[in-house]
């Protein structure tokens, strides 16, 4: 059970990293994967093999959602290290709900915090992508940006542009890490630091892998 306590605490701890300085160190990751190598040998040899071929089933499904641009490289290899020292919850390889958790947690915080601003500026008269002439016959559409993107506020911390311009420079609305955020940028999309979602996700997991022990 303590590797578990020793994960989770070193989870928080990065998350507090991603948070404050919005970088992990790799050494940081280097002396959990030690440590976690070290506990293995030591204490869960007898289950090496088994506990291998689970970690690359994991290990193929996290790197394609790597490759896919869902997370970032602290985010693999925080999953990767978890997936090798907790190789299953329940039957399934660890790696696998652990991401797909991650990702619904995010999202729907993104979601969620998105609609409460533009409510909020609905509410005080503001239009919402007025300035878009691409979007004004497509509610659809329209309705779709609702939920991704809202206007810039002054405090905002994590964040990225939500806007791009094509080759007359009309500017549209895009969802890509390469958009440029600048101070007049005015559709914005989060980006909370996501190492804080994989943390929420781990505590979430480990209690439902208790239950069905």
């Amino acid at each position: 059970m303590y590797i578990e306590f020793a994960l989770f605490a070193a989870f928080v701890f990065f998350a507090i990293l991603d948070v404050k300085k919005r970088q992990i160190k790799a050494y940081w990751f280097v002396a959990l994967a030690i440590f976690v190598i070290i506990h293995k040998i030591a204490f869960d040899s007898d289950n090496i093999l088994s506990d291998l071929l689970l970690f690359a089933t994991s290990a193929v499904f996290v790197g394609v959602a790597f490759l896919c641009k869902l997370f970032g490289k602290a985010d693999l290899l925080g999953i990767l290290i978890l997936s090798f020292a907790i190789p299953h919850i329940g039957p399934i390889p660890a790696g696998i709900p652990l991401l797909l958790t991650t990702l619904f947690v995010q999202n729907w915080v993104i979601i969620i915090s998105n609609m409460a601003y533009n409510f909020s500026d609905l509410a005080q008269g503001n239009t919402l992508f007025s300035d878009m002439p691409y979007l004004k016959n497509h509610r659809l559409r329209k309705a779709w940006w609702f939920f991704l993107a809202r206007c810039k506020r002054p405090r905002d911390r994590f964040i990225l542009s939500a806007e791009r311009f094509d080759e007359m420079g009309v500017m549209q609305l895009s969802i890509k890490r390469e958009n440029k955020l600048t101070p007049d940028t005015k559709y914005v999309f989060s980006a909370h630091p996501q190492f804080v979602y994989s943390t929420m996700a781990f505590a979430f997991l480990w209690f439902v892998g208790l239950a069905l022990k």
